[in-house]
């Protein structure tokens, strides 16, 4: 998972604890196996075991918005992404 916006005040490096527990709460509800997670400041990397293909989608989904929810970023005024 990659953001090109986290970085100083919005680095991940700074809401480690709450990325991994963001992660870790997504991942029991949805039965995905983590194994490891690095969180390199803009991006993580997560090696991960699903027990079938379909619950990829859910996953990842939650992931994303459940982070973004938790440090409770808002969208720019200027960025024009929809």
């Amino acid at each position: 998972l990659r953001s090109d916006r986290a970085r100083g005040a919005k680095s991940l490096l700074k809401y480690d604890h709450v990325v991994r527990k963001v992660i870790a709460k997504i991942a029991s509800k949805h039965g995905v196996r983590i194994y490891r997670i690095v969180n390199a400041g803009n991006h993580l990397h997560i090696t991960l075991k699903l027990s079938k293909q379909f619950l990829w989608h859910g996953f990842i989904s939650g992931i994303t918005g459940g982070i973004a929810r938790a440090l409770g970023f808002k969208r720019d005024e200027n960025s024009r992404q929809g």
